[in-house]
Order: structure tokens, then C-alpha cells, then sequence
């Protein structure tokens, strides 16, 4: 199989009996072009990606604003019906407060309907407990397999020593 490719003609070239080019673009022409054209893409992909980084830190710089000034302005508590309730407060306070009682709190009595712990102190009963659980049973398990093999290997070491004492 055998391809064949005319330059002249791709380019749409023509020339004269004197072998002078007098089509529509020469060589050097469309080469020139042709990078021009990937050196705009590429400068065009740098500029989009300096711009886009720009834009996200002046977007995270308002939102970081927006949000701490919605945080911080006074908000009102109400009541299920709507009514106000005590002083205007701020969400970082009610925030303050909700992690402060669950620092500290007492927590309720769990039962089977409440298995969630609702302070500190039962949630690092429960992680601990759990831990200790995994890790105890493990060992249990470590210890019951050599305890059995061991057993094992003495039975046997028995055995045989009670087949070769009559031989």
C-alpha cells in the first residue's frame, strides 16, 4: 500500500512554469500561522488559569466576609409559635452555647429508643468501650487458637510416645 501526499496541493499551491509559487498561501505562510495560532491557545490557557485562581480568592475572600458578618449580627430566638423569645443573640453564641453543654453536660439516660451519646463524657465511654471490645476479643480468639494447638501438639507428642514406648 503505497500513500501519497501532495504538499502543493494540501496547502492549495500552485506554481508557474518558471516554478515561481502563485497560489494562495506558501509554505512559510501557513507554518507561521500555525504556530501562531498554538502560541495564542497556549497563552490564552495560561490567562484563563491566572484569571480563574484570581476569581476563586477574591470569591473565597467575600464569602469568608459574608458568612462572619451573617455569624456575627444579632439574630432573634422564638418560640414554636413564632414569639420572640429572650435577647437577641448571635449564631456564633448559640453555637458557643450547644458545645458547651455537650461539653459538659450530664446527658440524658439512654435507653433503647436514645442510643446516641449526648455529651463528651458518654461519647468517649462509648469509643473506648468499643475499642477495648475489638481488642479483647481479638486477644480471646489469639489465646483460644494457641491454648488449642498447644493442647493439640501434646496430644500428639503423647500419642507418639505411647505408640514407640511398645515398639
Amino acid at each position: 500500500m503505497k500513500v501519497e501526499l501532495d504538499l502543493n496541493e494540501m496547502l492549495g499551491m500552485q506554481y508557474d512554469e518558471d516554478g515561481d509559487p502563485v497560489g494562495q498561501r506558501e509554505l512559510r505562510d501557513v507554518i507561521v500561522s500555525s504556530a501562531a495560532e498554538q502560541l495564542v491557545r497556549e497563552i490564552r490557557k495560561e490567562a484563563l488559569r491566572g484569571i480563574l485562581s484570581k476569581v476563586d480568592a477574591v470569591v473565597q475572600d467575600e464569602v469568608r466576609t459574608i458568612v462572619q458578618t451573617a455569624l456575627s449580627q444579632p439574630i432573634q430566638r422564638t418560640t414554636a409559635w413564632g414569639e420572640p423569645q429572650g435577647e437577641p443573640t448571635s449564631v456564633l453564641e448559640i453555637v458557643r452555647e450547644h458545645v458547651g453543654k455537650y461539653l459538659e453536660g450530664t446527658g440524658r439516660r439512654r435507653d433503647s429508643r436514645n442510643r446516641e451519646p449526648q455529651n463528651l463524657r458518654e461519647l468517649i465511654d462509648d469509643s473506648v468501650r468499643d475499642v477495648l471490645n475489638k481488642e479483647m476479643t481479638q486477644a480471646v480468639n489469639d489465646a483460644r487458637t494457641k491454648v488449642n494447638t498447644e493442647i493439640r501438639d501434646h496430644a500428639l507428642k503423647a500419642a507418639a510416645n505411647a505408640l514407640t514406648a511398645r515398639l
